[in-house]
């Protein structure tokens, strides 16, 4: 606010309050002495005391330090006037009489020029006589004289109270990707900021229009925000700093009595239409917009004016939008899906965006369909050898028709030489005839085999009508099989991200996790040019960010060690991606110190998962960290001991029909192999039969199929047979072994080899996999079901897990050491931007919390009422409810009333801060902010974690075997 309007609002307040002043003044100084009047000079002299206090206040912001010690002294001394007697009060009369009209005339003058000398002298000959009021003696009256007569002058004043115009760097306009952009970020940026930019424009249009309503210009107010606070997160400052000039003009306009200069509305159009050009840019790797830059400083500038800084009247020139060149956006921009490869050209078709649950939705119901053509395709097959069936059952028929035909020629014939032979010796009988009853039999007999012989001909007739029928529903649901299978694979096609979208989260957890243990670390990465699955994406990288922590927290020493054991100081992590039957195969490679096999065993005997007597090798030592709440830290960290890290791995894992192994040797580093297949709902399996039982085995877990049978030896290496059935029913030691004359499953359990006998092996193909009941999903070796052609049920099996020799682990001791496993902190993430609530989440749960988002307020208060939270993040402005009515709701009508709130916006204003702290808010985050600064602020508000005794070390000659 400008200084002169400052002064103008109290030269009003005191005009309106100068008449109640003048009637309080006449109490305090004329009303008698009696203890009817006591009460009503108490009232009067707080009524004056008020009124000089308000306005010491505010003249003393502006530095009128005169004026305000004036006022004080006076206000002071009125305070005191109900326990005087009358002839005390009454030479306080003439100057609580003029002050009023002092205090106006003193701030007129000073807003044209100087203060008049002659009032001022007035003011202190009253303030002389009314010694009660002002006890000054004549140097302190001569130096409060001096201070009303020589104030600051307005225009110092004003200029010493303005902020320089700072127009926005280079960088701040700059439309450049960060080099670390998230690919998933930037195609949820594009994805939302054409319809952000759809409702500026609209606002600013009805604006010009004088049309537009309050509930308008918040939504576009908010779409601003929103669009600069994603920008921000995205890295593309650019549009951030554009988008937060249009948002503080929009500000402006919720002010009743705000009205738009001539030339603003224009300016804010160009604006949007630069970041319309903009976002095209971004999404077609267009040529850049030239005016960007000009029209945001332009837009700054006009921002910048309007609250209040002094801006040069040449950064106004609205004439720079006269001659920008003519850009149209382009209208694929609206639903982008992605952002293009920079080679794409023009001549490809616009993209669209499909959520991934819808994608998700299709791909089953194309995996129904496709089950349905392969049942249909078996169901014809079998109709077809049935009819071919049909065929040898109609020669068949023929063969004996003819045979009946034969044999009533032959009975007919010869009954008629029988009755030749008798009809000498008959008179009644004509030679050569049958006689009535002979004749009919004949007859019959006959008629009944030729309408047989013309069923069959019928049969045969419909038979051959049939066929093509039947070919044609062959060929069809072949076909429909064929066509089922291309859209599945399209489908999937359009599921595929490359692994290169993992890179800028994976750098980042090693970059964190380096940066709080006190570590160097450089992680490399090669082959995630890959793609593979979206839905394999997610869990795929919660396997590696636990991976990644546990090399860099256990594996990699500190720089002192390593210089001392002669390594370079920096760690290395290596993380390769391949290719490999179907799947995707990880390697996870440090050179740091090793697994300390001692220390794992000490663990396992220390916590009662192992007798200390147990013998180990050093393969099933190894195995030891993968079990949950398996930890051999000793005290809890935020990077280690929650026992969380490699159980949650393999869980990971199973659920991609995925694997898990690590080599190690002391000092040399850790190996880390993880297997997942690259596409969800399909694997190629080998379809075998047991013991009248059906299983799917993946093709990766297989070094050969033998359907001869017999033993294979391969580099001299002995391989153990296993029957099936008895590896199911858990009889591993005692399984029986495998007839030679029996097909055989070859597979590597940990560098051994087995032979898994079965009854029967049909075929390998693809087969469509369906989500495991959770009851089967418990059962160890099971990692699915699918439905086989015939209708039936498939399971699928993990022969690596069947195989594998069990640890002598303590069933009670593991139950407890899950029971002990710390809970992940449990967040909530609370904003109307998709963008932010993703890029939130994803900081988050690289850093092992547990995240639950919200879309506005409303969802988070009903998330609050569903779950219990450790924290809150939210957002400020948001639809339905912002971000201080949710926070006012969790402190004064949850059931979680202390839970830590963090409010994260762009308003980081006094004002906004006092009104956070009185709903409750725990701490404030400004953006654009760092990343470690908000889990600095995390850490800080979640509380410390317990710490526990590390086990005693045995000696170390007896822990295992096999070292």
């Amino acid at each position: 606010m400008q200084l002169a309007e400052l002064a103008l609002l109290l030269i009003a307040e005191a005009e309106s309050s100068r008449d109640d002043l003048f009637v309080t003044a006449l109490e305090l100084s004329a009303l008698e002495d009696d203890d009817s009047s006591e009460a009503a000079l108490g009232v009067a002299a707080t009524t004056y005391a008020d009124f000089c206090e308000r306005t010491a206040s505010a003249v003393e912001s502006i530095n009128l330090t005169g004026l305000s010690q004036a006022a004080r002294l006076i206000g002071e001394g009125v305070g005191m006037v109900p326990g005087l007697p009358l002839e005390l009060r009454a030479p306080a009369g003439p100057l609580l009489s003029y002050w009023p009209e002092f205090f106006m005339e003193y701030l007129r003058a000073w807003t044209v020029g100087a203060p008049d000398e002659a009032t001022i002298v007035t003011l202190l000959g009253h303030m002389a006589q009314a010694e009660f009021v002002t006890p000054l003696d004549e140097t302190q009256l001569t130096q409060l004289g001096a201070a009303l007569m020589s104030p600051p002058p307005l225009q110092e004043q004003q200029a010493a109270m303005t902020l320089p115009f700072l127009p926005p760097s280079e960088e701040a306009m700059s439309l450049a990707l960060p080099a670390d952009a998230e690919q998933s970020v930037i195609e949820g940026f594009l994805a939302e900021g054409p319809g952000q930019v759809e409702r500026l424009v609209g606002a600013i249009t009805a604006l010009a229009r004088a049309s537009a309503s309050a509930q308008q210009l918040e939504l576009a107010h908010r779409a601003a925000h929103t669009l600069k606070g994603t920008a921000a997160i995205a890295g593309i400052r650019g549009i951030a700093t554009l988008a937060h000039a249009l948002e503080d003009l929009l500000e402006l306009f919720r002010e009743q009595d705000f009205v738009a200069p001539d030339g603003l509305l224009p300016v804010m159009l160009a604006g949007c239409d630069q970041l319309d050009l903009g976002l095209v840019h971004l999404a077609e790797h267009s040529a850049a917009p030239e005016n960007f830059g000009r029209v945001t400083l332009l837009v700054h500038a006009w921002a910048s004016h309007l609250c209040g800084l002094d801006v040069p009247q040449e950064a106004l020139d609205i004439s720079v939008l006269s001659h920008q060149p003519v850009q149209q956006a382009s209208a694929a921009m609206v639903g982008t899906a992605a952002v293009s490869s920079p080679e794409a050209t023009a001549e490809e078709e616009a993209q669209i965006r499909i959520p991934a649950k819808v994608l998700d939705k299709i791909f089953r119901v194309i995996n129904e369909l496709a089950i349905g053509n392969l049942r249909l395709r078996t169901q014809t097959d079998e109709l077809m050898t049935r009819a071919a069936s049909s065929a040898s059952l109609e020669q068949t028929a023929n063969l004996r028709l003819a045979e009946i035909e034969r044999r009533v020629t032959l009975e007919g014939l010869g009954r008629v030489a029988q009755s030749r032979g008798s009809s000498a010796g008959s008179a009644s009988a004509p030679a050569g005839e049958f006689d009535a009853i002979e004749l009919d039999k004949y007859n019959e007999l006959a008629g009944a085999t030729q309408a047989l012989a013309e069923a069959i001909g019928d049969i045969r007739n419909a038979r051959e009508d049939l066929m093509p029928a039947l070919r044609q529903v062959t060929a069809l649901s072949q076909r429909q099989l064929e066509f089922a299978r291309e859209a599945r694979y399209q489908i999937t096609q359009a599921r595929l991200r490359p692994l290169s979208d993992l890179r800028s989260r994976l750098r980042r957890t090693v970059r964190q996790t380096s940066s709080v243990l006190g570590k160097e670390v450089n992680l490399e990465i090669t082959g995630d040019d890959l793609r593979v699955d979206a839905a394999v994406l997610e869990p795929l990288s919660e396997a590696l960010l636990h991976l990644l922590r546990n090399s860099v927290d256990h594996g990699i020493e500190d720089v002192a060690t390593r210089i001392a054991a002669g390594k370079p100081a920096v760690g290395t992590v290596q993380l390769s991606f391949s290719s490999q039957s179907g799947g995707v195969v990880t390697t996870l490679r440090d050179d740091g110190q090793g697994l300390d096999h001692d220390a794992i065993f000490d663990k396992a005997v220390w916590s009662g998962l192992i007798a200390p007597e147990a013998k180990l090798s050093r393969e099933e030592i190894q195995r030891l960290i993968f079990l949950p709440g398996f930890s051999t830290r000793s005290s809890v960290t935020e990077t280690s001991g929650r026992g969380v890290g490699l159980d949650a791995v393999t869980q990971a894992l199973s659920s991609l029909q995925g694997n898990v192994s690590v080599r190690s040797d002391a000092g040399a580093g850790t190996a880390f192999r993880l297997f997942a297949l690259a596409t969800v709902g399909t694997i190629h399996a080998l379809h075998v039969e047991a013991d009248g039982e059906h299983f799917l085995i993946p093709s990766i877990q297989l070094v050969r199929a033998d359907a001869a049978g017999g033993v294979i030896n391969t580099l001299d290496a002995p391989v153990q047979d296993i029957w099936l059935p008895g590896l199911l029913h858990g009889n591993y030691a005692s399984a029986p072994a495998v007839p030679e004359d029996r097909p055989g499953l070859v597979i590597d359990v940990d560098g051994s080899l087995r032979r898994i006998g079965v009854n029967r092996i049909f075929e390998a193909r693809e087969f469509l996999i369906a989500p495991t009941p959770e009851l089967i999903s418990r059962l160890p070796g099971i990692s699915g079901v699918t439905t086989l052609a015939d209708g039936s049920l498939g399971v699928v099996l993990d022969l690596l897990d069947l195989s594998r020799k069990q640890l002598p682990v303590r069933q009670d001791s593991l139950r407890d050491m899950k029971a002990s496993v710390q809970e992940q902190k449990h967040i909530l993430v609370v904003d109307d931007s998709a963008s932010v609530r993703n890029t939130i989440s994803a900081l988050l749960r690289d850093e092992n919390y547990k995240v639950t988002v919200a879309r506005d307020g409303l969802a988070g208060m009903q998330a609050c009422i569903d779950h219990r939270f450790d924290l809150v993040l939210t957002d400020l402005e948001m639809p339905e409810l912002n971000g201080f009515e949710l926070t006012e709701f969790i402190r004064n009508r949850s059931e979680q009333r202390s839970v830590p709130v963090v409010l994260l916006t762009s308003r980081g204003q006094d004002k906004h801060r006092q009104r956070g702290e009185e709903a409750g808010v725990s701490a404030f985050m400004v953006k654009p902010y760092a990343d470690h600064q908000l889990l600095e602020t995390i850490r800080k508000h979640v509380g410390a974690t317990e710490k526990t005794d590390r086990p005693e070390r045995r000696d170390k000659n007896a822990l295992y075997v096999g070292a």
